[in-house]
């Protein structure tokens, strides 16, 4: 971070992405791609998402018992398929036949490319963590962002790919750790968060904003009770303003411009329903 007169701190840009390059401010990140037009983490809703314009995709990472790394967002199949196993309880060929649109983190990596890839990495363990880092190392790691929570976790990710692109899911107060410490190049933080004071000591610290809009489901008070990914047009305009650097949507024409383009009709609201 650079210090003005009196060590006051001063807004810095973190190195330029190359997966953002061409794209204004602020970015679309298609959560889980484009969600709200296909199924989630699903190749026809990466597809959509570069179709509508995003920057990038967001996916999300578990293991399976079998070891192979999956791209699902809840920890268990109840939503996606009305099963209430665990994901690191089942094996990749269950999980197939009981969502079939599944990926694997490979898949995912090709699916999404050349757009940007915010990974949502939910692995508690080192050991599930290094076979992610391989994966991510034999592939093109320019235009992938990883996504941690554990602090721990982040220093072992910074010591195995020193050059990583790492997003920090922390909490605001946390904001100076993940700069000092493990160096993140990007901090999330949700649409409730999100004033411009916050986005603007994000931005001292040398860190881009991705803001993660609707509620919270980390325990603390709803945002209006906004479910998470979902944003209207005057909302996006509003996180313009603040600074922020990025938004994570579950329909990308809301933030691309495209959103008068109707030629494809959202799928059902089961496929559709976020965890609440």
């Amino acid at each position: 971070m650079k210090l003005g007169s009196a060590d006051q701190p001063v807004t810095t840009s973190p190195p330029t992405a190359p997966w953002a390059d061409g794209f204004k401010p602020p970015l679309v990140i298609a959560h889980r791609g484009a969600s709200t037009l296909a199924h989630e983490n699903s190749k026809e809703a990466f597809e959509l998402a570069r179709r509508h314009g995003a920057a990038a995709v967001e996916a999300d990472v578990r293991r399976t018992t079998d070891g192979a790394l999956v791209c699902l967002h809840d920890p268990d199949l109840l939503r996606l398929a009305g099963d209430p196993r665990l994901v690191r309880d089942l094996r990749l060929d269950e999980i197939l036949a009981l969502v079939p649109e599944a990926l694997t983190l490979d898949e995912v990596i090709a699916a999404s490319a050349p757009l940007g890839l915010l990974l949502d990495v939910k692995l508690a363990e080192q050991g599930d963590v290094d076979p992610m880092l391989a994966i991510i190392r034999l592939s093109d790691a320019t235009r992938i962002l990883i996504g941690l929570r554990d602090l721990a976790l982040a220093r072992h990710t910074r010591s195995v790919l020193p050059e990583a692109d790492i997003l920090a899911f922390a909490p605001p107060e946390e904001m100076d750790r993940w700069s000092s410490e493990i160096h993140a190049r990007w901090f999330r933080l949700w649409e409730a968060d999100a004033s411009s004071g916050a986005i603007e000591r994000a931005k001292q610290l040398g860190m881009r904003v991705a803001v993660m809009v609707g509620e919270s489901r980390d325990g603390r008070p709803p945002f209006e009770g906004r479910r998470g990914g979902v944003v209207d047009r005057n909302r996006f305009r509003s996180l313009a303003a603040r600074g922020a650097d990025a938004v994570l949507l579950d329909d990308p024409r809301i933030g691309t411009g495209s959103w008068m383009d109707r030629s494809l009709s959202p799928k059902s609201a089961a496929v559709r329903m976020k965890v609440p």
